[in-house]
């Protein structure tokens, strides 16, 4: 038998293998044909990946090769790092820190120097004459210690948490209202409280009509109503101020409909008649008030501290900047609101119940008739009356002794001297009369651009700067 008889049985059976195999490769690639697009992408991107990881790994390996640092360690001196290309680089050793004491730092806060309430009282600066002789009322102190002035806007808002200085700044609007001659009428039905407005008032009795119980209250902002009602009707609008403490707990009583009522009139109108409003709030949200409505009558507000989320409620308050301020603000500091929807920060003088005396003594010994503000009586005549005597020739006030006036309060009063002078000021200042009426009655000039008013009114503001001198020894 040759060798190539006995191969060929080898050959059938590899012939026979490789068609089988052929045959099963065929009915594989046939039975999965459809995941052959997504084997082949599988298999490109695994093939990436690993083109990847391979550059990946050499650069890093350059990447470390490159800046390979060699350290040596050369004890308490510190130690040296030298670089591939054999830059040196010197590390000191680090120093011990020094061990915190606890309250060894603190934090110093720039305080303004703003005088105390009884201070500004004696020398009467809580209110003063505008430039057209409307009275003027001290409405706070900027941070620069120079102190803001303004007409009484209507409705004042007292807003702010518990003690954080709000009575303080409410005893001081009251006392303002007092030396402007208006009838103060103060309602606080949380009285007994050991820190309560009425407290801090309480020795100005006989000068303030305190209401203390919720129906004093309903009958004195009836009064109020009822005022404002006849002024419409062409009453003498004397200074009327009524100031509510704890208004939410009030205007969610049995009573706080007609409060709410009057608040409202008193926005809108009041002011037009010298009627004013003084509410303290806790927060502007509808339970800090009562009845969400008051924020639309509020025409002037002292914001105290308060949370973010309670002044967010005022329009001018609601800046994430504003509003980290009032909740930040120090005891005595303010956030105001004007009239005209604009903010400043202001400082109210601190003070409390002997303040209230020093107002008190002064009242008295200025007006010794003081008791409840006069008004104007109807059959006062402000057109002029001559007393026989003429006018002083030089038509200036340097000596006293000349007769300066055509327009006397009676026939008693003489105002041929200082002293008689000085007496009218303060007869008409009890009785109600402004600076205008005043200089026109005791000197005779009406204002204006001449020489004669201007030494009259220069006059004017001696006396009342004298008057204040005396009753503060």
């Amino acid at each position: 038998m040759t060798e190539h008889t006995r191969s060929r049985p080898f050959e059938i059976i590899v012939m026979w293998a490789g068609l089988i195999v052929t045959f099963l490769l065929g009915a594989g690639l046939w039975t999965v044909r459809s995941l052959l697009p997504i084997l082949g992408l599988l298999a490109v991107g695994c093939l990436a990946l690993c083109m990847i990881c391979g550059v990946a790994l050499v650069l890093e390996f350059t990447i470390r090769r490159v800046t390979r640092v060699e350290y040596q360690e050369i004890g308490q001196f510190g130690t040296v790092s030298r670089s591939l290309i054999g830059r040196s680089r010197n590390y000191a050793p680090l120093a011990l820190a020094a061990p915190k004491v606890a309250g060894s730092t603190k934090v110093t806060e720039i305080q303004a120097n703003i005088p105390r309430l009884g201070d500004l009282i004696a020398a009467g600066e809580l209110v003063k004459e505008g430039e057209d002789g409307k009275l003027l009322m001290l409405q706070g102190f900027r941070l620069d210690e120079s102190a803001r002035y303004g007409e009484w806007p209507g409705v004042i808002g007292v807003s702010g948490m518990q003690n954080v200085g709000k009575s303080v700044t409410i005893e001081m609007l009251a006392i303002i209202a007092l030396m402007s001659q208006a009838h103060v009428v103060v309602c606080d039905t949380h009285h007994m409280k050991a820190r309560s407005l009425y407290k801090k008032l309480q020795c100005l009795e006989g000068l303030i009509t305190f209401a203390r119980t919720e129906k004093e209250v309903l009958r004195e902002a009836q009064k109020f109503s009822s005022e404002l009602a006849r002024r419409k009707e062409g009453s003498e609008p004397a200074p009327y101020v009524f100031i509510l403490d704890e208004a939410a707990s009030v205007i969610r009583s049995d009573i706080g409909d007609e409060i709410v009522a009057i608040t409202e009139e008193a926005s809108q109108e009041g002011h037009g008649y010298n009627l004013h409003m003084v509410l303290a709030i806790h927060d502007f949200s509808k339970d800090g008030l009562g009845d969400a409505r008051i924020r639309s009558f509020l025409n002037w507000i002292y914001c105290h501290r308060m949370e973010a989320g309670q002044s967010k409620f005022i329009q001018a308050f609601n800046s994430p900047k504003t509003k980290k301020a009032i909740a930040a603000l120090p005891v005595g500091h303010t956030v105001a609101r004007d009239e005209v929807n604009e903010i400043e920060y202001l400082i109210i003088p601190f003070g409390d119940s002997k303040d209230a005396l020093v107002a008190r003594k002064l009242l008295e010994n200025a007006f010794p008739r003081f008791d409840t503000p006069a008004r104007i009586p109807e059959t006062a005549s402000f057109m002029p009356e001559t007393n026989g005597f003429n006018r002083a020739e030089t038509e200036r006030f340097t000596e006293p002794e000349r007769i300066l006036s055509v327009a006397p309060v009676s026939e008693t009063e003489d105002f041929t001297t200082y002293q008689g002078r000085k007496t009218a000021v303060k007869n008409l200042r009890r009785e109600g009369f402004r600076q205008t009426d005043i200089i026109h009655r005791v000197w005779g000039y009406r204002p204006g651009a001449t020489e004669g008013y201007t030494n009259a009114l220069a006059e004017y503001k001696h006396i009342l700067q004298n008057i204040m001198e005396e009753v503060s020894i």
